[in-house]
C-alpha cells in the first residue's frame, strides 16, 4: 500500500509534501518503523527497479534524517 501512494506522489509535488509528513508522523518515536520506511525507501532507487521513484524516496530519507531515524 504504501508503495502505490509513493508512486501517486511521485507525480505530485503537493502530495509528495503531505508524504513526507505522513511519513515523520508515523515514524516519530519508532525507530524500527523508521528502518522499515527507510528500507522501502531504498528499494524505490534500486538500479533494477522497473519504475524507480527517487523524489518520493528523497523526501522520505530526508523526513526520516529529520526525525533521526
Amino acid at each position: 500500500m504504501l508503495r502505490n501512494w509513493a508512486t501517486v506522489a511521485e507525480l505530485d509535488e503537493a502530495l509528495r509534501s503531505m508524504f513526507q509528513l505522513m511519513v515523520g508522523a508515523i515514524a516519530y518515536g519508532d525507530p524500527r518503523t523508521g528502518r522499515i520506511l527507510r528500507r522501502c525507501a531504498t528499494d524505490w532507487t534500486d538500479p533494477d527497479e522497473l519504475a524507480p521513484l527517487p523524489l518520493t524516496a528523497a523526501v522520505v530519507h530526508a523526513q526520516l534524517d529529520l526525525e533521526g531515524v
